[in-house]
């Protein structure tokens, strides 16, 4: 399916029509003058202007080889660059100018070689169906690159002959000469870009990690498949060198005697030695005829021992082996392979590359804000999963290269699924942990500045008791200014109480932030000064009797006020439904709600795991249960509430010798193994720790497979 055109130069073209074509032409002498002719030919067009304002195309001719014998050729070319230096007319009348009409167009066919020239759209449809019959893929870039060869050569020869109308247009009268060839080239452009789209929607280049039909063959050669010759389809009979191939392939695999089967490794290396330097092109179309059926897996395939199956298949694993090496490379560059790749160099380098990539994110995000922090990490996650996803794909083609009799690289899937796993656990523990570190840095923010007030709270009762004193000390008319320092007071307090409700209101809004600690731990404070302000009013009480008993009074009803639920701003609320943020949305209801179903999930999946492990802290602890009954009562140093050493039961740090409930104590163990106060071991690391990092980092680097898995 080839066609060559020969068209002659574009100036005879142009100057053979108007020949013979029944054309007379003028000159514009206005342009005559501003024209970068030579000196000669402005003279001789000037004269021949003044002798004959319009001259017959012949006797112009005629003049010319007269005038310019031995240069007439490169006059006719200069003359063709000025098409705005002439103006041309149709001779005669009506009839005669339509008899010249299709005289031009036949001649115009003549010198366009019409004949073969038209074949071209036909050509090209026939050759668009061809392509649409073979499987192309990015797999085939040597056959594709050769069918756009073939493809662009025709497409040269049309943008040569529009070069040539376009041309022509300048010159002639009237454009009905053209129109037939314009229609044609615009209907054979159209095919032609169909197939050239076709074709480049394939087009990717070769494939540097598994040249498919390379490999395909090469491992049929491994395996010593058989197969049997079909016809070719009828279509590809129509391209000359997928034809050839299919008749070198017939005459060189032609069973002999009684064997009707035959093995590429038969005749491949004999039909690429007929057909030298296209050795790939070959390659891509003994693939193509495989896929297209022509090729056929015999019934009668060579039986095969389990030792022969298991060498094929080890055989075929470590031809594939060194384009997988690759490809990890190529994904991991931080990886190097010797040169020649093993099973073990794989199982070794590549776990330990993809968790040096995850541990360098955690490395990288440490600057930065932990909503960004997250987004990186999983960003980096991401791609990296991205990465073993590309080398399952490599998998995939592979076995589908291979075909269902063999299945190769169970071992290198499942180490890909321990991977996939491994990374989805570690990014989950990650986010945990960043959460987790944001809770704490906030809760202790909140904490540092209620203690702040507290402590301007202690200094305001000092203040006051020791101004009411004084001023107790002096005489009763003064009561007023005592009254005015319970008011001063009062209003220290509010202001206190204020200030710590806004605080807790504003971390409280962040559901990552766990501020029922920091209630709890101001419950204590309040209660313990309360206490204090009991002891300074029975004091006062007792010092001034009945005369400063209304003053007395209005201190006790103060004091006796004061609850945690003044932060509240109303009476009857809980603290959780307080920390509830108001006029929430029914979207942020959904979303609050799901939060706190994963947390719960969370939960029930560490729940099994920690009360195991609890059982193994309540048999240590039994060792370490005291009860005292010399000391009456002390504070846990966990929820804070008193101990009583008679009735409970406790455990005390054996470094600080500080106390804590039994219970208390062990919920505390569950998460930490350490004390409350001084942070001193409770456990030894070996019982009921959990795994290293770095334990597990060393499994992930060396995990146990077999090839037979």
């Amino acid at each position: 399916m080839t066609i060559e055109v020969p068209l002659p130069p574009l100036e005879q073209i142009w100057w053979e029509l108007l020949l013979h074509g029944d054309y007379k032409i003028s000159v514009k002498s206005e342009k005559l003058t501003e024209s970068n002719l030579s000196p000669e030919l402005k003279q001789f067009f000037g004269e021949l202007h003044q002798k004959f304002p319009e001259i017959a195309f012949p006797e112009l001719d005629k003049d010319l080889k007269t005038k310019f014998p031995a240069t007439v050729e490169t006059v006719k070319k200069e003359l063709f660059t000025h098409p705005t230096l002439f103006q041309t007319k149709w001779q005669g009348n009506e009839k005669t100018r339509k008899k010249a009409s299709e005289k031009s167009v036949s001649l115009l066919e003549t010198l366009l070689n019409w004949q073969e020239t038209r074949k071209v759209p036909d050509i090209a449809t026939e050759f668009l169906g061809i392509i649409s019959a073979l499987p192309l893929s990015k797999d085939f870039p040597v056959l594709i690159a050769y069918l756009l060869q073939r493809v662009e050569r025709w497409e040269a020869i049309i943008v040569e002959i529009e070069t040539i109308l376009n041309s022509l247009k300048a010159f002639l009268p009237s454009k009905e000469v053209l129109t037939p060839f314009f229609e044609w080239t615009g209907s054979t452009n159209l095919i032609l870009n169909q197939c050239t789209k076709k074709l480049k929607t394939f087009k990717g280049g070769e494939n540097e990690f598994l040249e498919d039909a390379q490999v395909w063959v090469s491992m049929r050669e491994i395996i010593g498949e058989r197969f049997n010759l079909t016809k070719l389809p009828k279509i590809l009979e129509n391209e000359a060198f997928i034809y050839k191939v299919y008749i070198l392939v017939k005459q060189l695999a032609t069973p002999k005697g009684a064997e009707q089967v035959f093995s590429l490794p038969d005749f491949v290396p004999q039909l690429k030695g007929k057909m030298k330097g296209q050795e790939k092109l070959i390659g891509e179309l003994v693939y193509i005829f495989f896929l297209m059926e022509i090729l056929e897996p015999a019934v009668q395939q060579p039986m095969l021992s389990k030792p022969r199956q298991r060498e094929v298949r080890e055989a075929l694993e470590q031809f594939l082996l060194p384009f997988y090496a690759k490809l990890v490379v190529f994904l991991f560059p931080q990886i190097t392979f010797p040169a020649v790749v093993t099973v073990e160099d794989i199982k070794k380098k590549l776990p330990t590359a993809i968790n040096l990539s995850r541990k360098e994110l955690e490395i990288s995000t440490s600057n930065q804000s932990n909503e960004e922090i997250i987004k990186t990490f999983n960003s980096g996650i991401e791609k990296i999963t991205r990465k073993i996803d590309a080398l399952n794909a490599f998998l995939s083609k592979s076995q589908e290269l291979v075909g269902n009799e063999f299945t190769i690289f169970t071992w290198l899937s499942q180490l890909h699924s321990y991977m996939q796993e491994n990374l989805k656990r570690k990014e989950g523990e990650f986010v945990e942990f960043v959460n987790n570190v944001e809770n704490e840095t906030q809760k202790g923010e909140l904490q540092e500045k209620i203690n702040e007030i507290t402590k301007s709270l202690e200094l305001s009762l000092h203040s006051y008791e020791e101004k009411s004193r004084v001023l107790l000390q002096e005489k009763s008319s003064q009561l007023q200014e005592v009254e005015g320092e319970i008011k001063k007071f009062e209003k220290t307090y509010s202001d206190a109480v204020e200030a710590i409700s806004t605080l807790i209101r504003q971390y409280g809004d962040d559901r990552h932030i766990n501020v029922y600690s920091v209630l709890k731990n101001w419950e204590t404070y309040i209660s313990d000064f309360q206490k204090k302000m009991k002891f300074s009013a029975s004091n006062l009480f007792t010092s001034l009797a009945d005369q400063f008993k209304p003053i007395l009074e209005a201190e006790r009803e103060f004091l006796d006020n004061i609850r945690i639920n003044e932060l509240n701003p109303s009476d009857g609320e809980t603290t959780a439904q307080w920390l509830t943020p108001p006029n929430l949305t029914l979207a942020e209801n959904r979303q609050r709600i799901q939060s706190l179903d994963q947390r719960l999930k969370q939960l029930d999946n560490l729940r099994e795991k920690l009360l195991q492990e609890r059982l193994g802290v309540e048999r240590y602890l039994a060792g370490t249960v005291q009860i005292e009954e010399k000391i009456e009562t002390a504070q846990c140093v966990v929820c804070h509430k008193v101990i009583n050493f008679a009735e409970d039961q406790f455990i005390k740090c054996p470094a600080c010798n500080r106390a804590a409930h039994y219970l208390c104590l062990a919920w505390w163990l569950e998460k930490h193994n350490n004390c409350v106060v001084c942070g001193s071991e409770y456990l030894k690391p070996d019982n009921f720790s959990y795994p290293e990092d770095e334990e597990q980092s060393s499994e992930e680097s060396n995990p146990s497979f077999s090839k037979d898995e």
